[in-house]
């Protein structure tokens, strides 16, 4: 896909706009299998959480924990 064609989809302010830019792909492109098909996101070992010394001891020294669970939204 060409550049001004993926920015210029995503700044889209009409169905009209949309389709005369979408009358512009190129339909005969063959699915890029290699790519897709391939792994996603982090493709390296997993790592060991770490956290700091001591930090799950004492649930009640973190109240901001509860106060954020209540009103985040999720």
């Amino acid at each position: 896909m060409k550049n001004h064609l993926r920015v210029g989809l995503a700044e889209v302010s009409t169905l009209a706009e949309m389709a005369t830019m979408i009358d512009e792909l190129e339909g005969d492109q063959e699915f890029p299998t290699a790519i897709a098909m391939g792994p996603r996101g982090r493709t390296t070992t997993t790592r060991a959480v770490s956290l700091p010394e001591n930090w799950l001891l004492d649930r009640d020294a973190m109240p901001f924990i509860a106060a954020d669970e209540a009103i985040s939204g999720g």
